[in-house]
């Protein structure tokens, strides 16, 4: 839409000129003066201002309609975003990624490709999952690792996610730890790359005052119910037969598989109870840190956190979320964690109650 000159004012100068010229007899220039005083005293000036007024109007369109497209796009980002939030192989690479960059100034690495194995093997992938997360291992580990790069494409590929920062810092300070504790080196680079990725300063609190709580009792749990669902086989197969050496036979070979009978998480009662010692210690208060608590909740406290944290965390409240088999996968570790830290409090505080 263009705006138009009326030259109303021009018509209207120029009758008032004739009219003056018709009553002096003399000014006849004010015939040719008249319109002309007309049209930029008034028709130019309304022009102009119709002009500005179309102007404004047009850049406040363009606005909202840049505006609108740029919401647009921001949809499509998140949507995107979702869809690789949701891709475990990428999941998987971003951890191993961040513990290899973590990783990358240390000579001796064969307790942390340890880790790294024990991590891998917890999450079930299958070798070519494994395959990719080695990758990404090694890549980051290396001395032409683009940090930049790496940190750009997770901000556009992944975005801000907390739930999704979490697990993979965690697990990254799992794979880069030895038995829960990390060295300056390593430690500041962690820092370096959690910053980079976006990170706040209090989940990175949480996360050293943890010590990496989180993934260690989520892999306990599983290795809880793996060894359970094992015993339970050997039980069956056991009961059904009848040769009595060939079940010692397989009671020998069951312990010497599994190690001390007593050992793991459920049944190892004589470290959970040696309250006195520094581990001890340390793990009740990362048990507690899961649930939400400090040194001075009472059980009834580590009751309440837990009931609320498995209900925020059940599978059919997850479900209605409409969330990906993915994600509901990331935050079933979360509950197996929770799980695992109630299990054990509930041993520790059976002492005093």
């Amino acid at each position: 839409m263009k705006a138009k000159l009326t030259y109303l004012g021009a018509g209207i100068g120029l009758i008032v000129g004739f009219i003056l010229y018709l009553i002096s007899d003399f000014f006849l220039f004010l015939v040719i003066l008249g319109p002309m005083v007309g049209f930029l005293s008034y028709d130019y000036r309304l022009y102009r201002k119709q002009k500005l007024k179309l102007e404004e109007e047009a850049k406040k369109a363009q606005e909202e309609q840049q505006k609108k497209e740029q919401k647009r796009l921001e949809r499509e980002m998140k949507k995107t975003q979702k869809r690789n939030r949701e891709d475990k192989v990428s999941l998987y690479e971003n951890i191993y990624t961040v513990a290899g960059y973590c990783l990358a100034t240390q000579q001796e690495l064969s307790v942390y490709i340890k880790n790294a194995e024990e991590v891998i093997a917890h999450f079930k992938v299958s070798s070519e999952v494994r395959a990719v997360a080695v990758e990404a291992f090694n890549r980051a580990l290396d001395k032409s690792f683009d940090f930049d790069s790496f940190v750009n494409s997770y901000k556009t590929n992944i975005g801000k996610n907390r739930d999704y920062m979490k697990y993979v810092l965690t697990y990254a300070y799992l794979i880069a730890s030895v038995d829960g504790e990390m060295n300056y080196e390593v430690k500041d680079r962690l820092v370096n790359i959690a910053t980079a990725l976006e990170s706040t300063k209090a989940a990175l609190k949480r996360l050293f005052q943890s010590k990496g709580a989180e993934a260690r009792f989520a892999k306990e749990f599983d290795d809880e119910k793996n060894k359970s669902d094992n015993h339970q086989e050997y039980s069956h197969e056991e009961s059904n037969t009848s040769n009595d050496n060939g079940d010692k036979s397989k009671s020998s070979n069951y312990n010497s598989a599994n190690g001390n009978s007593n050992s793991g998480y459920s049944n190892n009662s004589d470290s959970r109870r040696s309250s006195n010692t520094s581990a001890s210690s340390d793990k009740v208060a990362q048990a507690l840190s899961i649930l939400g608590l400090d040194s001075n909740a009472t059980f009834d406290d580590v009751k309440r956190a837990h009931k609320k944290m498995m209900f925020q965390y059940h599978p059919d409240r997850l479900a209605a979320q409409n969330l990906s088999p993915d994600m509901v996968e990331i935050y079933t570790d979360t509950a197996k964690s929770v799980q695992a830290a109630y299990d054990y409090l509930k041993k520790i505080y059976s002492d005093y109650i």
